[in-house]
């Protein structure tokens, strides 16, 4: 599969800076304890300019790694510093600290582009396999992050309350926000692990699937063509649309007229009303059982022992009482999922 890729203009200096980093990388592979080096960075994704450095991650056996760090035996500064007229930018890491330790997203983004410069034992091809990805479970989290957060509770409720209030510079400021999150949402429409900041947009327009006329949209919705409520509600409708786009994606069927949160909700209800219950071990296991309290999980599904195991029961009898009063009681997206939900039940 095709990585994105940095789209610019200028004339790349890739092939020099590659060489380089090449021969760095030999003058640590002749040193002991060196487990295996890493290209990263801007040059490792296939770009380097006059404004770029070499990154080089440099794993490091531990004992060698406490002479390089704390003894002060490292052959080369560590960090930012001038080498042979070069920019260079070296890490030392502990490899065994590095196998246990919980990556950053930002990290892992990066560590995906990694080019293996040194890797005698393939480790560093094991590490990189193993953590340099997008888990299920980061999926899920970044996406109610992006496009739940920012985009439905943004354009639905965010911008209106500022609309109400007559600040239209935070309308806008909100906006930005919003429009960040949507170019974040499109790289895990694609299962892409999603970059540093200033990164996103420009990678954005080499992935395989982005909203029709990606580009030209965007570019409608970054313009501020003056602080008025016309304006505003002109950006939240472009960003809005765009955020419909990959909640489609994203959500799949079942979500129309719903949020992406809400669609999500009727998905665990869902699953649990097709079984009758579940174990919550299984529950937690695929939604998070803390979901199981949020409304309007919370009313529908109850507790129940059986042979000393807890489950999940969803319960028919309530939703009927509370579809005869027509949701009373709850707010407004909950009753649309709930809506949804007893419309399935009756067909």
């Amino acid at each position: 599969m095709t990585r994105p890729r940095p789209t610019v203009s200028s004339i790349s200096k890739y092939d020099a800076y590659f060489r380089q980093a090449r021969e760095c990388a030999s003058r640590f592979a002749d040193h002991e304890g060196v487990v295996g080096v890493l290209l990263t960075g801007g040059v490792a994704r296939g770009y380097a300019d006059h404004f770029s450095e070499l990154d080089l991650a440099v794993y490091l056996a531990r004992p060698h790694f406490d002479d390089w760090t704390r003894r002060g035996l490292a052959p080369f500064p560590e960090g930012d510093s001038c080498l042979d007229g070069w920019h260079v930018d070296f890490g030392y890491l502990c490899y065994e600290d590095e196998i246990e330790a919980e990556w950053e997203h930002t990290r892992r983004w990066d560590r995906s582009y990694a080019v293996i410069l040194h890797d005698p034992q393939g480790w560093m091809r094991e590490m990189l396999a193993r953590k340099a990805v997008l888990t299920e479970e980061d999926k899920r989290s970044l996406t109610s992050r992006h496009l739940i957060l920012y985009g439905d509770y943004f354009c639905d409720l965010v911008v209106p309350s500022w609309l109400h209030r007559g600040d239209m510079l935070a309308v806008h400021h909100c906006l930005n926000v919003a429009l960040d999150s949507l170019i974040k949402t499109v790289f895990l429409a694609n299962d892409e692990l999603v970059p540093f900041d200033k990164w996103t947009l420009n990678l954005s327009y080499t992935l395989a699937w982005t909203p029709r006329d990606w580009r030209e949209r965007v570019e409608r919705a970054l313009l501020v063509q003056e602080v008025s409520r016309a304006d505003v509600e002109r950006r939240c409708r472009l960003i809005r649309d765009l955020f419909a786009e990959c909640k489609e994606r994203l959500v799949g069927e079942g979500a129309e007229g719903l949020g992406a949160i809400e669609a999500r909700k009727l998905e665990m209800l869902r699953y649990v009303r097709e079984r009758g219950a579940m174990p919550a071990g299984e529950f937690d296991q695929r939604f998070g059982l803390r979901r199981a309290i949020q409304s309007p999980l919370f009313h529908l599904l109850r507790r129940e022992t059986r042979r000393g195991q807890e489950y999940l029961v969803f319960d028919e009898d309530r939703l009927r009482e509370h579809s005869a009063r027509d949701f009373e009681g709850f707010l407004r997206w909950d009753r649309a999922l709930l809506r949804a939900l007893a419309r399935e039940m009756e067909g």
